[in-house]
């Protein structure tokens, strides 16, 4: 075994796991001596900047066991970020097999907030990634006493505002498929990343992370669609008023895949954009290829959880982890706000 401490990230081609990956070699760079950073993804086309960080970048068949043996070789943990292929649970659970196998030490996957109400009995095919992804959950929980194991509940990121823009700037609607009196939250993305890099920090250093092994990351607070487009107009300074509306799941995900090809989305905002001191890290931009069919059946999904009333859940797990109070979506409208103009 290595004496480095090696660390894989997995699905670093979608939103979450680019934006851990880049944290995770910031911190590598100021003074992470001993570290090795290795990227798993489909694909490396767009990570050149990751691998000017430090990282080793492979590409991967997650259901190739022995290019899997090969990438995970001496690690010694792997931040599980599921992909949202069509087969993610079986390619899921052989990433979780092989990681055992090599006796890694601390497995950490992220996962969505209520995953576990979600029932394996009723709703069919309306919830089928969100049960898919609670099974990976149960395998996680099984993943053995002489390794950690720690699974990471996200709820909505406000992040998702950003591709909502067109819709609220050009329109005055903000859209979704919840009805306007329902409660949820939405976290920001950088905050969900401080969490996750302070629990692998912990199992790093061999500090005690507590008794706790799942964590739900939410906002201190939930709102209604209605509050938050009120909210929106305010913090955006629109002349007009933001009217909420609820829309069906078919119209929702027939806008995001019409994102897809807004140019605007193309490519991360440059360092330069961000006049304001608070504002987002071009690393947690949502572009344009992270909405494949996968990732916008499961942001309807967790959107359809919210709309039946499950997703009103409030924790001070992010809170606790961060030393901070989340940015709410008043806060990260209000540092975003030259961003949110420029993506009419």
């Amino acid at each position: 075994m290595s004496s480095k401490f090696i660390c894989a990230i997995t699905n670093v081609d979608s939103l979450v796991g680019y934006a851990v990956a880049h944290r995770f070699l910031q911190e590598q760079q100021q003074g992470g001596e001993g570290h090795e950073i290795r990227l798993l993804c489909r694909s490396s086309e767009g990570l050149e900047d990751l691998k000017q960080k430090g990282a080793k970048i492979f590409e991967v068949d997650y259901s190739d066991e022995n290019k899997l043996r090969e990438v995970l070789k001496d690690v010694r943990a792997v931040l599980y970020v599921p992909e949202h292929s069509k087969d993610f649970k079986s390619q899921g659970e052989n990433v979780l097999k092989i990681a055992r196998d090599q006796k890694v030490k601390c497995l950490i996957m992220t996962s969505i907030v209520n995953v576990d109400k979600v029932s394996e009995t009723r709703s069919g095919e309306k919830f089928r990634r969100l049960q898919e992804l609670h099974q990976l959950e149960q395998k996680v929980q099984e993943y053995g006493r002489e390794q950690q194991w720690t699974i990471v509940r996200l709820t909505i990121f406000t992040q998702l505002f950003f591709y909502l823009a067109p819709m609220i700037q050009n329109h005055n609607r903000l859209r979704l498929p919840i009805e306007k009196n329902c409660k949820w939250s939405a976290i920001d993305l950088q905050d969900a990343i401080d969490g996750i890099h302070a629990i692998t920090e912990k199992h790093r250093k061999n500090q005690a992370v507590g008794t706790q092994q799942v964590w739900s990351f939410t906002a201190s607070k939930t709102s209604t669609g209605e509050e938050v487009a009120k909210s929106i107009q305010r913090d955006l300074e629109l002349d007009k008023e933001v009217q909420y509306e609820k829309v069906d799941e078919n119209e929702f995900r027939k806008y995001l895949q019409k994102i897809r090809d807004d140019n605007n989305f193309q490519d991360r905002p440059s360092e330069d954009a961000r006049r304001r001191g608070n504002a987002d890290e071009p690393y947690n931009f949502p572009l344009a290829r992270y909405l494949n069919e996968g990732a916008i059946e499961c942001m309807i999904e967790v959107l359809q959880l919210a709309n039946e009333g499950r997703a009103d859940t409030v924790t001070n797990d992010l809170k606790n982890l961060i030393g901070r109070e989340p940015q709410d979506v008043h806060n990260f409208m209000q540092n975003n706000r030259d961003q949110f103009r420029r993506l009419k």
